[in-house]
C-alpha cells in the first residue's frame, strides 16, 4: 500500500547553504544559519500536515460514501435482518478502527 510518507518524502532535497542534514557524519547536530534554521524541518512539517489532512479526507468522506453505497447495495438485494444488523455493528467498528490505525500509524 503507497503511504502518504513516500510519496511526500522531502529528505533528498537541499534546504540551503549550511543546513546538508539533519545529523553529520560523526553523528552530532548539524550547524545551522541564522536564516536556514528552520527550513530543515519545513518539509517534515508539510508532510505532518499531509497525514492529518488524509485522516480527515478518509473519515469524513471516504468511509460515508462506501457506507451508502454498502447500505444502497444491502437494500436492494433486500437483505435480511441479520445481514443489516451486522451492517450497523460494521459502522461504529470500522469507524473506530480507522481512527485507532491512524493514531498508531502516527507514533
Amino acid at each position: 500500500m503507497l503511504k502518504a510518507s513516500s510519496i511526500l518524502d522531502t529528505s533528498h532535497f537541499q534546504f540551503g547553504v549550511g543546513v546538508t542534514s539533519r545529523f553529520t557524519n560523526a553523528g552530532g547536530p548539524s550547524t545551522y544559519t541564522p536564516d536556514n534554521r528552520n527550513r530543515l524541518y519545513l518539509g517534515e512539517f508539510f508532510l505532518n500536515k499531509a497525514k492529518v489532512i488524509s485522516g480527515l479526507i478518509g473519515l469524513v468522506v471516504t468511509l460515508p460514501i462506501w457506507f451508502y453505497i454498502l447500505h444502497y447495495i444491502l437494500v436492494q438485494i433486500n437483505a435480511s435482518e441479520l445481514v443489516m444488523f451486522l451492517f450497523w455493528v460494521y459502522l461504529p467498528v470500522t469507524f473506530i478502527l480507522s481512527v485507532v490505525v491512524r493514531v498508531i500509524d502516527d507514533n
